[in-house]
């Protein structure tokens, strides 16, 4: 992934620290987290019934800082050296995880944190780059964290930003292209995502950083989240779920990482996990009917009637073969012996 700009005589310099105000009261515990239902053979359940028509994204949502290894070892060229709450508290960094979506950690002083005390901490960050010269330097950014909540899906959001350039220009590191001003981010324990294959894994003492513009994140407000997912289905099956589930998002027919749509085409999803439903027909009178697109499964599309972007010719690179539904995407679904997990219709 390619490190964001920074001058050399911007790592040289402390950046300014951004503390919460002392008049703020004492952060206010976010909702408690929506508990799952127990799953049964017929329909399990992993978060909020929903259903809809979605905007999905060609980005997986990877950035400079999406992954961190808690222990403070360097991990993709960056290491997290320190974490400071309430402008003069160090966080004991080992102490840092994710439960149910939410930073959890404990401050020096034995402050036990959780998602709103996170807001306005300050988290140095180390990489190790070379100089235009040819010679290794460390470069020391300083993060800033804002939180947020979306209530819809339930879900904690981060917003993380940096200052760079002698300017001290604010840059904020969940923006792409195509995808407006969002710029917040939720957060996934031991999780590792390959930049270019899209394929997930678990990593100890690792926080991933997901954008809700890309993906990863925006999955999560689909009511995809991981660790809904591994505690319905189990940590290896739940895992492969939420990987299915981003590249159903991405439309990643293929399975190998390759996006087939652009950002903000509509999207209509019905799956197995109790998440989203299909679109009642209700809701549709005086509409165009969507058309149907594919059927999935663990890894990409099981058949494909009708790409997202209309007109598109598909070449899976890694030679797979999609077949067309031919118009049999609901039998397809609805096979137990399918392994089809998800069924999706787009705009006509």
């Amino acid at each position: 992934m390619p490190s964001p700009t920074r001058s050399l005589a911007a790592a040289a310099v402390s950046l300014l620290l951004v503390s919460a105000s002392a008049c703020d009261p004492q952060p206010e515990a976010p909702p408690d987290a929506a508990e799952l239902t127990t799953p049964d053979a017929a329909q399990p359940r992993i978060g909020t019934f929903a259903s809809g028509r979605r905007l999905n994204t060609n980005h997986v949502g990877n950035h400079f800082f999406s992954e961190f290894d808690l222990t403070g070892a360097t991990h993709q060229d960056t290491r997290l050296v320190q974490v400071i709450y309430a402008g003069t508290t160090d966080v004991l960094t080992d102490s840092l995880h994710v439960v149910d979506g939410e930073l959890r950690g404990v401050a020096a002083d034995g402050t036990v944190l959780h998602h709103a005390h996170f807001d306005a901490t300050v988290w140095i960050m180390e990489s190790d780059e070379i100089d235009p010269w040819g010679y290794p330097i460390t470069v020391t950014t300083t993060l800033h964290v804002e939180t947020g909540w979306d209530a819809p899906s339930n879900t904690p959001l981060y917003t993380f930003s940096y200052e760079t350039g002698t300017s001290e220009q604010e840059v904020y590191t969940c923006p792409l292209a195509g995808q407006g001003s969002e710029l917040t981010a939720a957060v996934f324990d031991n999780l590792h995502v390959d930049e270019f294959s899209g394929a997930m894994s678990d990593r100890p003492n690792t926080l991933y950083i997901g954008c809700i513009a890309g993906a990863t994140g925006k999955a999560a407000t689909w009511h995809y989240k991981p660790y809904q997912l591994q505690a319905s289905y189990g940590l290896d099956l739940g895992l492969r779920l939420f990987e299915a589930s981003v590249r159903m998002v991405r439309a990643d027919y293929c399975g190998d990482g390759q996006s087939w749509t652009q950002p903000g085409t509509p999207l209509y999803i019905d799956d197995k996990l109790g998440a989203n439903a299909a679109i009642p027909v209700a809701a549709l009178w005086g509409q165009p009917m969507p058309v149907s697109e594919a059927v999935w499964g663990l890894n990409g599309a099981l058949c494909l009637d009708d790409p997202r972007v209309h007109g598109t010719v598909i070449s899976c690179g890694n030679g797979a073969w999609l077949w067309p539904c031919w118009g049999g995407a609901a039998a397809l679904y609805a096979d137990p012996n399918a392994g089809a997990w998800f069924r999706t219709a787009s705009d006509p």
